[in-house]
């Protein structure tokens, strides 16, 4: 949606140290942190599965995927749920979703996380803070053959 200037007002959220810009035309909801249904033996960056209004949504912890390691000991409060169903993907936050109304395009960081190479389609500067605009469908699905190792 335009804001007053013309510009797409555009959100993202902090989680684990990096700003993740949600993509245009990106369905997306905060929801408070529900307990969830952890796999036995699934990977520690995979949280589980939450019910959501009826919906089953795979749960993932970035911190641990982008840091190898959960460094939070206060566990996060809210999910970020990302598309509409049946492909809704839940990235866990302790922060609300900033609003951007003023940003440009730029390069990508030459330090970005390695769990995130290939899955960002662009990278944007907002006061002072690069923004990385992540192709969530495409990081989520390369994931799925690391629940068989």
């Amino acid at each position: 949606m335009p804001n007053d200037t013309g510009a797409q007002v555009r959100h993202g959220v902090l989680v684990a140290g990096v700003r993740l810009l949600v993509p245009v035309g990106t369905r997306s909801e905060l929801v408070p942190m529900a307990s969830g249904c952890r796999i036995p033996g699934s990977p520690d960056w995979f949280s589980g599965f939450i019910n959501h209004r009826g919906d089953v949504i795979p749960v993932f912890n970035m911190g641990v995927l982008l840091n190898g390691k959960n460094a939070d000991l206060v566990p996060p409060k809210w999910v970020l749920l990302l598309d509409s169903t049946p492909d809704t993907v839940g990235i866990m936050t302790d922060d609300y979703p900033a609003s951007l109304t003023d940003y440009q395009p730029c390069d990508l960081p030459t330090d970005i996380a390695s769990a995130l190479e290939g899955f960002v389609n662009q990278a944007y500067l907002s006061n002072d803070h690069v923004w990385l605009e992540l192709d969530h469908k495409a990081l989520f699905t390369s994931l799925i053959p690391q629940f068989n190792a």
